[in-house]
């Protein structure tokens, strides 16, 4: 009888320990850095519409055109769709000779600045098959934001391009999603990281943003369906398999440029990201 309760004893410990051991795993944190400011990418670029102006409509803001251009107006939004936090004015005209130049109010002065004019350019390595042609860069200022200035980048499409536009409209992608970046370091490996920047909180959105990881350490962000590279936030982080880790975006703090990821336990989440796909980071 003493050797029976010796063993349960014995057994009870070793399940006290065993869960312990558990539980400090399922709380490691791996912490990472920030790199100071905001970030965009071409694979974030979003779609927008500008329509037909007239030449005294873009001249009551301070753009000059000529007989034969064809002038469209619009706003560049970031933020939610339905409230954009910046409603961004912008002009492009497109002249008889090929020459197509956007003028955009990057500084949200309501009136157009020397510098704002911003002739398009040839995009490097342009795909047709994508329909993306040239391609036009600018900093916008975004008040009172603690962030800073915003990359932004608008590109023309080829006609009749990817998208679909009326007559008399002009298809455009442009930045739309601002990310913060950095990196954290998994078993002697670097991590690269994006996190979304929500405009609205001046924050990132642990629970309804977007997220990337390098997995691979190719340098690159894996957007197509099914990847485990980037993943969305519905109501809670999302959760990246890292090797034998699972691990989910805990806390975010910007002013110290400072994030931190939390391990948890593996569970049938359709946000989690799969082994299966690609390379890992961890054997």
């Amino acid at each position: 009888m003493a050797q029976v309760r010796a063993f349960k004893r014995s057994a009870m410990l070793s399940a006290l320990v065993l869960a312990a051991l558990t539980s400090a795993c399922a709380q490691a944190k791996i912490h990472g850095s920030l790199d100071p400011g905001l970030y965009s990418a071409p694979d974030t670029l979003s779609l927008t519409v500008f329509n037909s102006t007239t030449a005294e409509g873009a001249a009551a803001i301070g753009v000059a055109s000529q007989p034969g251009d064809k002038l469209y107006e619009g706003s560049l939004d970031l933020g939610s769709r339905s409230r954009p936090r910046y409603r961004i004015r912008a002009i492009v005209v497109r002249s008889p000779d090929g020459t197509d130049v956007l003028y955009v109010d990057a500084n949200q002065n309501s009136h157009l600045d020397p510098d704002e004019r911003i002739p398009f350019r040839p995009l490097p390595g342009t795909d047709e098959n994508k329909g993306e042609k040239d391609t036009a860069e600018f900093n916008a200022v975004l008040p009172n934001d603690p962030m800073g200035p915003f990359p932004m980048e608008v590109r023309l499409l080829t006609e009749p391009g990817r998208a679909v536009a009326k007559p008399g409209q002009l298809p455009l992608l442009y930045s739309r999603i601002a990310f913060v970046q950095g990196y954290m370091r998994v078993a002697h490996r670097k991590v690269h990281v994006r996190f979304q920047y929500n405009f609205s909180t001046k924050s990132v959105d642990i629970d309804h943003g977007r997220e990337w990881l390098d997995l691979n350490g190719d340098g690159k962000f894996d957007m197509r369906p099914g990847s485990p590279e980037f993943l969305r936030a519905t109501g809670s982080a999302p959760v990246f398999r890292v090797g034998h880790r699972m691990l989910q975006l805990a806390s975010v703090n910007l002013a110290y440029g400072t994030f931190v990821l939390r391990s948890v336990a593996a569970s049938g989440d359709r946000r989690s990201s799969s082994a299966n796909h690609g390379s890992v980071v961890e054997p």
